[in-house]
């Protein structure tokens, strides 16, 4: 378990993410709203029995992750900017200070494409990810500390003069509740809610600061 900042304007809707004390794990939020979508409807109770590639709609899919091998993956088709905003957020956590003063080592090992399906490629990092919900699609992917820096890097170095602008999804990611026992901490996912005790992370406050954070 870890802390969940609040996703900056930047990051909504695509992303949101869950820092540990030397990895974090990257989720595709709209790929993520799809699925409680799904379960709200009634359409599966358990990520393994969403087997119908139809259960999401386009737009979901294309905002999941999608993991291609043990060390190449792409990330959901959204801004470039938003990936950037994503990774800054990491490395602005006061976990990801502590990792480097205790002599955390980044690794120089990732390569980017930008595709023309919008999504970025990635080659390099190892990777972990739940168990495959819908082909190659995943919700969250995690990486170690030791990539973020380096992966930022090249992302920035992208030449996005020809991206093609991806949607802006309505309603954004929303957070309510102060994290109190009384009135917990609420991501809203565009008509679903995720609550902290379904994945077990603590949010942490709108500033970016950790809340009540386990590490």
């Amino acid at each position: 378990m870890g802390a969940c900042p609040t996703p900056t304007a930047d990051m909504a809707p695509w992303y949101n993410v869950e820092i540990s004390g030397g990895h974090v794990e990257l989720t595709a939020t709209t790929y993520l709203r799809g699925w409680y979508r799904i379960r709200e409807a009634g359409g599966a109770t358990d990520w393994r029995e969403v087997a119908d590639v139809d259960a999401y709609t386009e737009e979901e899919r294309a905002a999941a992750w999608v993991t291609l091998g043990p060390d190449t993956f792409a990330s959901p088709a959204a801004p470039v900017t938003a990936l950037l905003a994503t990774l800054d957020q990491v490395i602005d956590h006061p976990a990801y200070g502590r990792w480097k003063a205790e002599s955390g080592q980044s690794t120089a090992d990732v390569r980017v494409e930008l595709r023309e399906d919008g999504r970025v490629l990635v080659t390099g990092p190892d990777h972990r990810h739940p168990e495959d919900q819908d082909g190659a699609h995943l919700h969250s992917l995690e990486l170690l500390f030791a990539y973020i820096a380096p992966l930022r890097d090249a992302v920035a170095n992208l030449d996005t003069s020809t991206e093609t602008p991806a949607a802006r999804l309505d309603p954004p990611v929303t957070v309510t509740g102060d994290g109190s026992e009384e009135s917990p901490f609420v991501l809203g996912l565009g008509g679903t809610e995720h609550r902290q005790e379904e994945c077990g992370c603590e949010c942490s406050l709108a500033n970016g600061q950790p809340g009540r954070q386990t590490e």
